[in-house]
């Protein structure tokens, strides 16, 4: 299977073409969020915590990227891994100052899998998680998660797009993000006594 045809498969919820997709951007990408981050912020926020939001932030918008083979792929990895790190500056920066750091939704969906994204496997895994996940839930909520958080739109712009208010872009929003906390802490749930997930019904 070529690469054009691994990111067919992996759009289509294929678990083991989106974790070869993903393995083999790993190492470099690990290496090159590693460099990137202050001494003082990697005491908190390892290369690993980087890349759960990028691998999310990629698996929400992986029907936007442009097949123009892989090594466009690692490129377009590459750029959301440097906005995700420059957040993180910028967030840490702030709370040195005392300013305190706004409130991340997507962060408290991770914060589900924590423990299973710290490590290659690990974060393949995650990924592989949130895309079924994400497949399971209908057409409405993934498109507002995917608007909101992957592409980083404000409620008053993706009210635009679908045509709703702010409110209940919202509403709809955090109702989407309850949904999917719900399907992590469910698969949490199916893990067996010996830490191997139980096998999908």
């Amino acid at each position: 299977m070529d690469f054009s045809q691994r990111l067919v498969a992996a759009r289509n919820g294929d678990d083991e073409a989106l974790r070869t997709l993903f393995l083999s951007a790993y190492p470099t990408l690990c290496a090159e969020v590693a460099r990137s981050l202050p001494i003082d912020l990697e005491r908190v926020v390892g290369p690993e915590d980087i890349l759960q939001e990028v691998f999310l932030e990629a698996t929400l918008r992986l029907k936007d990227f442009d097949d123009r083979g892989e090594a466009a792929f690692h490129a377009w990895l590459r750029t959301i891994a440097t906005h995700r790190t420059i957040n993180a500056v910028a967030a840490h920066n702030t709370l040195k100052r005392g300013g305190g750091v706004a409130h991340i939704p997507m962060l408290d969906v991770e914060g589900q899998v924590q423990g299973k994204a710290g490590s290659r496997a690990g974060f393949t895994e995650h990924g592989s998680l949130v895309m079924r996940l994400l497949h399971s839930m209908k057409t409405g909520p993934r498109e507002l998660l995917r608007l909101r958080f992957a592409h980083g739109l404000s409620p008053t712009q993706v009210a635009r797009i679908v045509g709703k208010t702010p409110e209940a872009v919202g509403m709809a929003t955090l109702r989407a993000l309850e949904a999917l906390r719900d399907k992590l802490r469910s698969s949490d749930q199916r893990v067996g006594e010996d830490g191997n997930p139980a096998p999908h019904r």
